[in-house]
């Protein structure tokens, strides 16, 4: 049985943003997207209540925490009817995180409002836990490499592939077929700025930050200097074994035992 919707918490209708919020980014806890296809609104609910809590908590130092908590409900751009049922219900979604050490991918809260206040397909929904998935896996890199085996297991809210084994809902599992993976990564460079390399490798490449002829340059940067480190890493193991050579070499072999300077032993093992 589904949960019901918590009425305490509304969102404005996101028409007329200002220039500052749409620049505005929120992180939101990969473990938080578990849930969405089966009821998108609940899970929408809880990412923002969790970002009010965290903000309020930590990115404001001083007064109330229903004052901080208000003040934070601004820069997210939502209202809150109910403030202490939020407050309480964020502070336990902040522990669950704490806990679980989930990653968060940052997103722009324009792009939240979005899929959270207007009517969104399976695939729209897919869409968005992809752009999260990928987020949190980025980090504060420019570009990384990684599998569409780690890039599901963030989309159905788990931090591994191996976490997520046996565990990715069955709705999800059938967008890792190579329509569904190449449909998603098409509409991730059409719509939100993707550069996606995967030409001759394990997994791909991929960064939101720099545009395709960027990250194919900073690919062939780095295969050229793991390159450069095989090779430097080998003449030295090679120059290690020769110098062992030499040194074994130079190092006199102990004199041989002479037999005749030793007293026979006889049966009983007495010296003659």
């Amino acid at each position: 049985m589904r949960k019901p919707i918590d009425p305490s918490l509304r969102y404005p209708i996101p028409y007329g943003l200002d220039t500052n919020l749409e620049d505005r980014y929120m992180n939101i806890p990969i473990n938080l997207l578990n849930g969405i296809f089966d009821n998108k609104d609940l899970a929408c609910q809880k990412i923002i209540k969790f970002c009010l809590y965290h903000h309020a908590r930590t990115r404001f130092q001083f007064g109330e925490m229903m004052e901080r908590f208000e003040l934070a409900a601004k820069f997210f751009g939502v209202k809150i009817n109910s403030l202490l049922s939020n407050i309480v219900e964020g502070e336990f979604l902040y522990e669950d995180w704490i806990r679980r050490k989930s990653p968060r991918g940052g997103i722009k809260i324009k792009i939240f409002h979005d899929i959270a206040f207007n009517e969104k397909s399976e695939f729209e929904i897919a869409l968005f836990c992809a752009h999260v998935g990928l987020k949190s896996i980025l980090q504060n890199d420019s570009f990384k490499k990684t599998s569409f085996d780690a890039l599901f297991a963030r989309m159905a809210g788990y931090s591994s592939a191996r976490n997520a084994e046996g565990r990715i809902p069955a709705i999800l599992m059938k967008y890792q077929s190579r329509h569904y993976r190449l449909k998603l990564i098409f509409d991730l460079q059409k719509y939100w700025h993707l550069a996606y390399e995967a030409d001759h490798t394990r997994g791909f490449y991929f960064s939101f930050r720099l545009n395709h002829e960027e990250l194919w340059m900073e690919i062939q940067k780095s295969r050229i200097k793991r390159k450069t480190f095989q090779t430097e890493l080998a003449l030295k193991k090679k120059a290690n074994r020769e110098k062992a050579r030499l040194f074994c070499g130079d190092q006199k072999k102990p004199p041989e035992p002479d037999i005749k300077s030793f007293h026979a032993i006889n049966q009983n093992g007495q010296l003659q």
